[in-house]
């Protein structure tokens, strides 16, 4: 009966305290459970080994995903127009430039013509064209087309002031080129990966002998600077 209680207490021992980690076997080795709790953590270490592993290579392909969109978009950005592109900008351009020159905003008027405002020792048109009703949107406007330089000269000469939030105009109208006449051509001429030629060939016109006498080609330069591009030589065309 002895040696039967000594085969037991230990047995009963383990599997009512659950603390007992370790007994004598016949190969004096670690017991069962101590075994299948070494596995347990072995098998919880590779998953979450593994599930690390596959955050890291997750996040390893969505980086180059995101530089690849910026790098698309900044090789948009800094693309040459097409042909057909130059086109659109330089008449939108040459628009815009005119409102300086020969085709000025519109302002307001009646059955007596352009009534005019005093300002400062001034008369002033007010402008009045849906396309432009503030300072700020003239210059947006002007930014939008040309360099810096051309922008600071058209828009430093005082042709347009804006008092009280309304924009003015200077009556100053100069007469056209009557040595030029009609556009035979206009277009691309020229082009590298930062520049663009666009070039329009008129008539010339001698007007003593009221005959056209021969043509004249017109560059205007299209360039990216600092990854935008702007005219950076525009002139009237008359």
């Amino acid at each position: 009966m002895k040696r039967k209680g000594k085969t037991t207490q230990p047995h009963k021992t383990v599997v009512d305290t659950g603390i007992q980690t370790k007994y004598n076997n016949k190969n004096g080795g670690y017991p069962i459970k101590k075994y299948f709790l070494t596995l347990l953590i072995l098998g919880l270490s590779v998953l979450l080994f593994g599930c690390g592993a596959s955050t890291k290579e997750t996040g390893s392909t969505e980086t180059p995903q995101t530089e690849t969109a910026e790098t698309d978009t900044e090789d948009t950005n800094t693309k040459a127009p097409d042909n057909e592109e130059m086109d659109i900008i330089f008449n939108e351009a040459y628009e815009v430039y005119q409102w300086f020159e020969l085709d000025k905003l519109e302002v307001e008027s009646d059955e007596n013509g352009i009534v005019m405002y005093e300002i400062g020792d001034s008369l002033y048109g007010k402008v009045a064209d849906s396309r432009i009703s503030s300072f700020a949107e003239l210059s947006d406007a002007v930014h939008t087309y040309f360099s810096d330089k051309i922008c600071n000269q058209l828009l430093s000469e005082g042709l347009y002031i804006e008092e009280n939030g309304v924009l003015y105009q200077l009556p100053a109208d100069r007469g056209g080129d009557i040595t030029r006449g009609e556009i035979l051509s206009q277009g691309v001429t020229e082009r590298t990966d930062n520049a663009v030629t666009y070039t329009v060939t008129v008539e010339t016109y001698d007007p003593s002998v009221d005959a056209v006498t021969g043509s004249e080609e017109i560059p205007f330069l299209y360039e990216n600077i600092d990854g935008k591009w702007v005219f950076t030589r525009f002139q009237s065309i008359y």
